[in-house]
């Protein structure tokens, strides 16, 4: 619960135009603090990123995750140039490395994460003009123990899920 409850309570404290002790603003490797508040035509900057945590269960066994997303609006032309994903994914590893740094000071603790599957990258147009990117990459908690399960119920549980598991769906 330390380890939600402190990677909430960084988030709480990163949003659009948050300041640190010192009163300067938050860097969070994202776009627009790159960037004046206003561009050329007047609009902002839309980027942003979240951080989630949730229970991932695999063939490997079971273990806590931190999803970290990632959603900006750009101009279609950007999004057809070579190297958009490498973009997206340096977008990501700064908020990442962001949350660690932050983490470390709200609890004193380290947030140690190991990237468990590659970046999903969806891009949509909006209009003529802009596009939509959303991305989010997976991470494995690894300072986190997983509690063990002491109800009967939910050791059957776990034991079903592992079986349908095995039976492998489609791959078949």
């Amino acid at each position: 619960m330390d380890v939600i409850k402190g990677i909430s309570q960084v988030m709480a404290n990163t949003y659009d135009g948050a300041r640190d002790e010192k009163g300067e603003p938050i860097k969070a490797g994202l776009r627009r603090e790159s960037v004046p508040a206003f561009t050329s035509c007047d609009c902002r900057l839309l980027d942003g990123f979240r951080a989630r945590v949730t229970h991932h269960a695999s063939k490997d066994g079971s273990f806590p995750c931190l999803i970290v997303s990632y959603q900006s609006e750009i101009k279609l032309e950007e999004a057809h140039k070579p190297g958009l994903a490498d973009d997206v994914e340096e977008h990501i590893a700064e908020a990442l490395k962001y949350l660690k740094k932050e983490f470390k000071k709200v609890t004193g603790k380290e947030l140690t994460v190991e990237k468990y599957q590659d970046v999903k990258m969806n891009v949509e147009e909006i209009s003529k003009i802009r596009t939509q990117v959303t991305a989010q990459c997976h991470y494995k908690i690894k300072n986190v123990d997983m509690p063990k399960l002491e109800d009967k119920k939910d050791v059957e549980r776990a034991e079903q899920l592992q079986k349908w598991l095995a039976l492998g769906g489609l791959k078949k």
